[in-house]
């Protein structure tokens, strides 16, 4: 269902499986909070934890439902200087809030 949302909506993706991936490394080894908004939501969801990190996708809640990276639309991180250098170093887009980084998945 995300891949024909994705067609129809001609949709273009702005970061490969290997930034998602680092990205989620970085929050898990950092222990911080996110908030997440997938292309079929209508909100964001806050979260605490990453359980499990794969290749494509991350398991952050009990369900045990994997979010591959290419559902996700948003990500919402608290602004700190350590991640603006990590998102500066690897070259990731964002937009700079007053108090938090939005990381969005798709060209709006």
């Amino acid at each position: 269902m995300t891949k024909k949302f994705i067609i129809d909506n001609n949709a273009t993706g702005l970061l490969n499986n290997h930034k998602w991936y680092k990205i989620f490394e970085w929050l898990n080894d950092s222990n911080i909070n996110f908030q997440l908004k997938t292309l079929l939501s209508d909100k964001s969801n806050k979260y605490v934890q990453i359980i499990e990190l794969e290749e494509t996708s991350v398991l952050i809640d009990n369900s045990g439902d994997f979010i591959e990276f290419l559902e996700i639309d948003r990500l919402t991180i608290k602004k700190t200087n350590e991640l603006l250098d990590f998102l500066n170093d690897l070259n990731i887009d964002y937009v700079d809030q007053i108090a938090d980084i939005e990381i969005d998945g798709y060209r709006k």
